[in-house]
């Protein structure tokens, strides 16, 4: 799925918030002294813990409040998510308050909650719930856990974002679970092939209604390239150096055009990251890449790439649904694209920002265009 706009569309304002548990963040850039020290100093945290659901819900209850109503505006959301991806019965708490299981047909029987069947043709028999109140929610994770413990299982390697310590020495609430910190790992690569993407871009602006098939596809060409050089960029590849020699029978590769021989900067978190923390890396790089085309730099460019969490069984949250009242959760949960959740299950998105402008933009503005990825089993697009 591709899509496109200016920087000062609404859009690139909830990208962080629509998209609860990113587990890696790759943001890649011509490089800059000046880009580097401002994404660099962006960092997060998280916490991790052996748990049972029960006492999850208890210390999540604790930290949210009675109500359990999260504002995404603030720090303090709370996430949390089982960090493995070996259990086919899987849970999640997203920034709303709203606890969604997705488990087993046995194992929904037994829990004796609302929820519905995964409609997809070929996927396990599975079913997504959650609970109408707050009683019922704790009696079926106590339920879960018996299950859990019968089997001989121990308790769940959770992490999760939020209660933290009110003094701010980010030391985590409880003094069992440990905290971790989340900074960027920074690599620089050198006389690579370097693409100049506010060129290949802006042409679609020209296309109007895409009256010219022809164009829109040369136009969706280039941009294909573009990508393609982006995840070649996160994987240092080899390919990508303006001294390759490799063999054309083994693989060829040409970087997109325009380009140029350069530097490229490489910044990659890896972690439960919060929508907020998600949010200040895009929100950085617009205002980075603002001050460029003020310097009528239009050369550069920013790419962040976001990968999901396989396991949670919320990936997307619509824009109308952040801020959802979570107590009646069975209506909470329409707003939410199904997903089944699995290993190999894939929620990937690349934006690439520019501060090119056309003539169309105002000075201070730029454009993006982003591609949005999703597995097998997915309702989001239908």
């Amino acid at each position: 799925m591709l899509s496109k706009g200016a920087f000062s569309s609404a859009e690139l304002s909830h990208l962080g918030k629509v998209h609860p548990f990113t587990r890696q963040l790759d943001v890649v850039f011509p490089s800059s002294d000046e880009f580097e020290k401002a994404l660099s100093q962006l960092c997060t945290s998280y916490c991790r813990a052996q748990l049972s659901l029960s006492e999850l819900h208890e210390f999540a209850s604790n930290i949210t409040g009675p109500g359990r109503r999260v504002n995404i505006s603030i720090a303090s959301v709370f996430l949390a998510v089982p960090n493995t991806t070996e259990c086919n019965d899987t849970w999640c708490i997203d920034q709303r308050g709203v606890l969604t299981l997705c488990v087993s047909k046995t194992l929904y029987e037994q829990l004796g909650l609302v929820g519905r069947k995964m409609p997809f043709k070929g996927c396990p028999e599975q079913y997504v719930a959650s609970a109408v109140t707050r009683a019922q929610e704790k009696a079926a994770l106590l339920t879960w856990d018996n299950i859990w413990a019968q089997s001989g299982f121990g308790k769940w390697d959770v992490v999760y974002h939020g209660g933290i310590s009110a003094s701010g020495d980010g030391a985590a609430v409880h003094s069992s679970h440990s905290h971790v910190q989340v900074e960027p790992r920074i690599q620089r690569s050198v006389d690579v092939h370097v693409p100049i993407p506010a060129l290949a871009l802006v042409r679609e602006n020209h296309l109007k209604d895409a009256e010219d098939a022809e164009e829109t596809e040369e136009w969706q060409d280039r941009t294909s390239e573009l990508y393609e050089w982006v995840g070649l960029a996160c994987l240092g590849a080899q390919r990508l150096k303006a001294n390759d020699r490799v063999d054309p029978y083994v693989g060829v590769y040409d970087a997109p055009s325009p380009s140029c021989i350069g530097s490229i900067t490489h910044l990659c978190w890896k972690g439960l990251l919060d929508p907020v923390f998600t949010q200040s890396v895009i929100d950085t790089s617009i205002a980075l890449l603002t001050n460029a085309s003020a310097q009528n730099d239009t050369q550069t460019f920013i790419a962040i790439t976001r990968h999901a969490y396989p396991q949670s069984p919320v990936s997307f949250i619509p824009p109308s649904g952040t801020t959802a009242e979570p107590g009646i959760s069975i209506e909470v949960q329409k707003e939410v694209p199904l997903r089944v959740p699995r290993a190999d299950s894939e929620d990937t998105s690349c934006l690439i920002l520019t501060p090119f402008s056309d003539g169309e933009l105002s000075k201070d503005d730029g454009i993006w265009v982003m591609a949005e990825s999703v597995g097998q089993w997915d309702a989001r697009w239908g």
